[in-house]
């Protein structure tokens, strides 16, 4: 079985929810990234942009949220399923790698 699903993303933070706490007091943030980038395919070069919806919990939700609306940063973590019964994906951050000023 095929286990590696890291992933990382240059964006910029276009919207958060407000910090909440799980029940054991895990903080939990909630937000969309945005990215936009030149990638080449099959020898041309093709404009991508996207917006993701992401969460962190532990410290990096605490240092995520720390970062203003429009900032951009490296995100680095693993995609899964929003919830149990979803087929959308979710981005779960669980490191914040690099902030661009």
């Amino acid at each position: 079985m095929l286990q590696t699903n890291h992933w990382v993303l240059l964006a910029e933070i276009t919207s958060a929810s407000v910090l909440r706490y799980t029940p054991a007091g895990v903080p939990v943030l909630e937000f969309e990234l945005t990215h936009s980038s030149l990638q080449h395919e099959a020898l041309l070069e093709r404009t991508v942009q996207c917006v993701v919806k992401a969460v962190a919990l532990g410290t990096v939700a605490l240092q995520v949220q720390l970062l203003p609306l429009g900032a951009s940063a490296h995100f680095a973590g693993f995609l899964a399923l929003r919830t149990a019964r979803s087929k959308a994906l979710q981005f779960h951050v669980t490191e914040l790698l690099v902030v661009n000023e």
